[in-house]
């Protein structure tokens, strides 16, 4: 039952999945049970899971969802939000060690320096970045696993840079940017449901960090991970990471705050970095 439960707590089961991650027992069982045995569960996480973004929330944790009203709509044609989208780019990049391509977002936060997470590049042998209709060949300098971030260099990238903004609050809106499984960009209008800190396994369901990040009203998709959250002046309110297993309209960011050290780091960085096994 522990490892059915497992599996079922990240997948997005309606009813099953809420039962599961709210089961008193079955986390009692998990504080007992050896972390060797969760790391044997990997395979069958993978085939049973239902969404391509990692834990974001260990197995037997009930998730949070506080309620908000809807997002304006018209935030999307904001003009400060339409001149930050042409800071948003593609990232796809081929990993040959599991045979998949992996796509995501990011977004330029200073020169020749774009943010994303660290599950989009997890196992790349080649990276590129696109802008517009152009591509640029781009190099991990900064691979986090634990928050889940990753800093790339791109030669040539004539973007301008996103600022950051450490205001956000619950209530706030704004929308998440982006390419949702790999399609077109999409300006999603959003508002933050509420700052959390969440104790996270790493993009490998290994080792456990606490995070801060903003719970939000908005659809999140796969493809969306690692493009910024911004507010209604343009600026990056936090780097959406995970979609809710339980709330069809309800995704995560890491925080401004959370990332603001990485993003220091990544901007002084020069040396190319590995970027692991495939996550």
């Amino acid at each position: 039952m522990w490892a059915l439960g497992y599996v079922v707590s990240g997948a997005r089961l309606p009813w099953l999945g809420d039962q599961v991650r709210s089961s008193l027992v079955l986390s009692k069982v998990d504080d007992a049970v050896p972390d060797a045995a969760a790391d044997l569960l990997g395979a069958l996480d993978e085939l049973v899971g239902s969404d391509l973004f990692p834990r974001f929330l260990e197995p037997f944790v009930a998730e949070r969802v506080v309620p908000v009203p809807p997002p304006d709509g018209a935030v999307s044609r904001d003009p400060d939000v339409r001149r930050a989208a042409a800071s948003v780019v593609r990232i796809v990049g081929e990993a040959e060690q599991c045979s998949r391509t992996l796509a995501g977002s990011g977004f330029a936060y200073a020169p020749g320096r774009v943010m994303t997470n660290a599950h989009v590049v997890a196992g790349v042998s080649s990276l590129a970045v696109g802008v517009g209709r152009d591509q640029a060949p781009a190099a991990v300098v900064l691979f986090d696993p634990d928050l889940d971030l990753a800093v790339l260099a791109v030669d040539g990238l004539d973007v301008p840079a996103l600022r950051f903004d450490r205001s956000g609050r619950a209530g706030d809106g704004g929308a998440v940017l982006g390419y949702p499984e790999n399609g077109p960009f999409t300006s999603t209008p959003a508002r933050i449901r509420a700052q959390q800190r969440l104790r996270s396994p790493d993009i490998y369901a290994g080792d456990t960090s606490e995070r801060e990040v903003f719970s939000v009203r908005s659809s999140v998709r796969p493809g969306n991970s690692g493009g910024p959250l911004v507010s209604g002046a343009g600026r990056v309110y936090g780097v959406v990471f995970a979609a809710s297993v339980a709330d069809g309209q309800t995704g995560y960011a890491l925080t401004a705050d959370q990332v603001a050290r990485s993003a220091a780091r990544g901007a002084r960085a020069a040396g190319v970095v590995s970027t692991g096994e495939c996550a």
